[in-house]
């Protein structure tokens, strides 16, 4: 997700992505319209890849995390990326 917000900020100002990895912010930054349902999902995905990145414990993620949870969040991020990925073909 950071990595094709950061496409589509590019996109539409014609100007480098910020240097930094909150997808809030980047969504922001971006423009886009955002329901609350992919609000919420950026929040989700940038707590998992804070935890990722800064882990207190490695695997305390591990626990915390559900298979059930893990695949529906993989929908979600591939549907998310479909939605900008055709912003981006117009």
């Amino acid at each position: 997700i950071e990595k094709i917000l950061k496409a589509y900020i590019v996109f539409t100002t014609n100007e480098h992505a910020p240097y930094i990895h909150n997808l809030s912010v980047l969504a922001k930054k971006s423009g886009l319209e955002l329901n609350e349902d992919r609000r919420e999902l950026l929040v989700k995905v940038n707590d998992f890849n804070m935890r990722c990145r800064y882990p207190d414990d490695n695997y305390a993620i591990y626990e915390s995390v559900t298979v059930v949870m893990m695949r529906k969040l993989i929908k979600d991020v591939g549907e998310f990326n479909q939605w900008i990925s055709k912003k981006l073909k117009k």
